[in-house]
C-alpha cells in the first residue's frame, strides 16, 4: 500500500501546522498512511523581497497573487514528484463533495495551491489539474479549504480510520449528515431533560408494509427541510410532493 502525498503551497504555512499535529490527521502521518509537506510560496520567488502579490492589471480594489512564483512552483514540484494532481482552492471553481474526496483518497499525491487577497493571476489557471471550493462563502484564504479536504480525504485512505470502521461499508456511512438526532445513554440533568423527542421518517411501501429507509437507520427530520433535494437523492420514494408520515416517540 502506498502513502498518499500530501502537498500545500502557500504564504502562510504556519495555519496549518498546528491542526495536522491533532486527532486522525496526527494519527494518519504517524501510521505512514499520509505524508504532508507545506511549502511556502515565497521561496518561488526571484526579487529580493519574496513578492507573492501585485496590483490588479487596469487597476481595481485589492492585490492578486503574482503567475510567476505561483507557477514556478508548480513547475518545481511537479519535477520532484511526477504524479502530482495539482487543485487550486478559489470560489470560482468545483463543488468539493464526498464523492471527490473519495476520488482523490485513491491519488497517489496531491498539491493544494491555496489562494489569497483578491485572488490568483488568471495565467495560473492553465497550469492546474482542476479547481476546487468548499461552498459559497468567502475566506480569507485558501488554506482553509485545502485544511477541509485534507481532513476528508485522509478519512478515507486505504488503512485509515474511516476505512476500519464497520460504518463504513454501510451506504450510510457518507450520509452521516442525515441520520437522527442522537443523544448520550445516560441523562442526570433533572426533568427538562429526561424527555427526548424523536422523529422518524418512515413512509408505506405498494404492500402497505411501514418501511425504515437508509438501511435501517433513521432521517432526521431537520434534513428534510433544510436539504430536500439531498434527501430525496436518497431515498428516492420520498417524491417532491409527498408527504412523509411522522411518527414521534416520547423516550
Amino acid at each position: 500500500m502506498s502513502m498518499l502525498q500530501l502537498h500545500v503551497l502557500t504564504i502562510f504555512p504556519e495555519i496549518l501546522i498546528s491542526p495536522l499535529q491533532e486527532s486522525i490527521l496526527k494519527r494518519a502521518q504517524e501510521k505512514r498512511l499520509v505524508r504532508i509537506d507545506l511549502h511556502n510560496l515565497r521561496q518561488y520567488t526571484t526579487d529580493l523581497h519574496r513578492t507573492t502579490d501585485d496590483a490588479p492589471y487596469g487597476g481595481g480594489p485589492g492585490m492578486i497573487m503574482k503567475a510567476e512564483p505561483l507557477v514556478h512552483g508548480l513547475d518545481q514540484l511537479r519535477t520532484e514528484v511526477p504524479e502530482l494532481h495539482t487543485i487550486l482552492t478559489c470560489p470560482q471553481g468545483r463543488l468539493f463533495t464526498q464523492q471527490r474526496a473519495r476520488e482523490l483518497a485513491g491519488k497517489e499525491a496531491l498539491l493544494f495551491v491555496c489562494g489569497r487577497y483578491g485572488g490568483v493571476d488568471d495565467r495560473v489557471r492553465a497550469y492546474v489539474d482542476e479547481e476546487m471550493s468548499i461552498g459559497d462563502y468567502v475566506l480569507t484564504g485558501g488554506e482553509l479549504a485545502a485544511l477541509v479536504m485534507m481532513d476528508a480525504i485522509i478519512r478515507l485512505v486505504p488503512g485509515g480510520w474511516a476505512m476500519n470502521s464497520p460504518q463504513m461499508t454501510t451506504p450510510s456511512w457518507a450520509t452521516s449528515w442525515t441520520r437522527h438526532s442522537i443523544h448520550v445513554r445516560r441523562c442526570f440533568g433533572g426533568n427538562r431533560f429526561l424527555r427526548c423527542c424523536f422523529l422518524v421518517i418512515i413512509s408505506k411501501s405498494r404492500a402497505g408494509v411501514v418501511k425504515k429507509h437508509s438501511d435501517g437507520h433513521c432521517i432526521d427530520v431537520r434534513s428534510c427541510f433544510s436539504m430536500p433535494h439531498s434527501i430525496r437523492r436518497i431515498v428516492p420514494c420520498l417524491r417532491p410532493y409527498s408527504v412523509p408520515h411522522l411518527v414521534t416517540v416520547l423516550a
